[in-house]
């Protein structure tokens, strides 16, 4: 009997488990569609954002080459008193090397010191020197390094000016741009404050000595690595710190898809801080990369059924808690929407991405034009790859490393090999 009795049980749980088992071929073949909709949409997006971030970045490089050529910065090095070595005509290679990774080791350790300076004041909540230092830096470089290049633009090109009105156009161009970038501005007048705020570290950048110059491209990248990836790493501790606060990062940001600055009752604009927080509150996480938002329920009362609640029959209540449940359960499903939607947020690139970029694109500028294509496909093409790694992982990545490597060997491939090629082509009339 008992044998009898168990064959019985199994066969009566056959059919459900077969039945089980078709509910759930059905709910997973209706996620694996979704989820790789869900995938193919997330990569259209990137790949939209990278687009996007491509014309900044070429109207950089356009307008750091224009002013390199017709500036001739490169027969112009100014001497600099706070590097170690300053290049002359006479030097050896071996000399030139080693006052360029002196002067390296020199601009890498000040870069170093500032970054966990800036770390220390974020850490310790000091948003108003923050603010402070950033909007000095931001009117010195629109005030004094784009004012003087403004004066040497004209005067290779004769143009007339009197030093009252340059005087007062330059106040009004750099305390706008103030404004712009730390305020309430349009979109575009704030990105085209940082590509002149880019385009004119870019050229004080070039007046470097060339071997050093160089050095300094290869030592930032190598930087980047470890101040991005490395745990004790500045950058690393300071993203870490915004997302421990969910607090977002005051910084140069270059962002492919912000939101326009509407906010009136934000004293500080687009960033927003402790000190800040009474004011009204706007969802500004797409403004900082890889920033996380906190996911929270909150009860919407109605008052006309809060006064009649008292009257209502048991049979009602039941039907209330009933559709209650039913948009707990809807919430919490549009919740996951909308935190897949959070997590696709618009791609952002520093400025000193954007100020590296421009000085190996301007050092390529100088050879020929053959070597310029070259140089900036090559830089784009690291960009892609890097965003393509981020979109994979979700980390924290560094802009720099891929690109101004592919940049490097570009340059160096397209200066002591196609250059070559193309004039002993040329000078014999060979068409390719």
């Amino acid at each position: 009997m008992t044998s009898l009795d168990t064959q019985g049980e199994n066969q009566a749980e056959e059919p459900l488990l077969q039945h089980e088992s078709t509910e759930q071929e059905p709910s997973e073949s209706i996620r694996d569609p979704r989820q790789e909709e869900k995938r193919k949409e997330t990569i259209q997006f990137y790949v939209d954002q990278l687009t996007l971030l491509f014309y900044p970045l070429i109207l950089t490089f356009a307008l750091v080459c224009w002013i390199e050529i017709t500036l001739n910065i490169d027969n112009s090095v100014i001497s600099n008193p706070l590097m170690f070595y300053d290049e002359s005509a006479s030097d050896s290679t071996g000399v030139r090397l080693g006052g360029s990774v002196l002067n390296a080791i020199l601009v890498v350790c000040g870069i170093t010191t500032m970054t966990f300076l800036f770390v220390l004041c974020f850490k310790y909540r000091l948003y108003k020197f923050i603010f402070f230092w950033l909007g000095l830096s931001v009117l010195s470089i629109l005030g004094v390094t784009t004012t003087t290049l403004w004066i040497e633009m004209m005067t290779v090109y004769r143009i007339p000016l009197d030093y009252i009105t340059m005087l007062v156009c330059s106040w009004n161009f750099s305390i706008v741009g103030v404004i712009a970038i730390f305020w309430n501005s349009p979109l575009w007048l704030q990105q085209a404050y940082l590509i002149i705020v880019s385009t004119a570290t870019s050229i004080s950048m070039l007046r470097m000595p060339p071997w050093t110059t160089w050095t300094v491209l290869i030592a930032i990248s190598i930087y980047d690595l470890f101040a991005v990836l490395c745990p004790s790493g500045p950058l690393r501790l300071l993203i870490s710190m915004a997302e421990e606060r969910q607090e977002d990062i005051p910084a140069l940001i270059y962002s492919a898809g912000m939101a326009s600055l509407d906010a009136e009752d934000d004293p500080i604009g687009g960033y927003r801080t402790q000190e800040s927080n009474s004011s009204k509150k706007i969802n500004w996480s797409s403004w900082l990369p890889f920033s996380s938002k906190s996911k929270g329920y909150t009860t919407i009362e109605n008052e006309d059924q809060s006064e009649g609640s008292s009257h209502m029959s048991i049979n009602e209540l039941e039907n209330l808690a009933e559709t209650g449940r039913r948009s707990v359960q809807q919430g919490h499903d549009s919740d996951d929407e909308d935190g897949d939607e959070d997590d696709m947020n618009a791609i952002k690139l520093g400025l000193g991405d954007f100020i590296f970029y421009s000085v190996l694109v301007g050092k390529a500028s100088r050879t020929d034009l053959v070597t310029l294509c070259l140089c900036v496909i090559a830089i784009l093409t690291g960009l892609s790859l890097t965003i393509l790694i981020l979109t994979l992982n979700r980390k924290a990545l560094p802009a720099l490393p891929i690109s101004i490597l592919f940049g490097t060997v570009t340059y160096a491939i397209g200066y002591f090999m196609t250059n070559n090629m193309i004039s002993v082509l040329s000078m014999q009339a060979i068409q390719i």
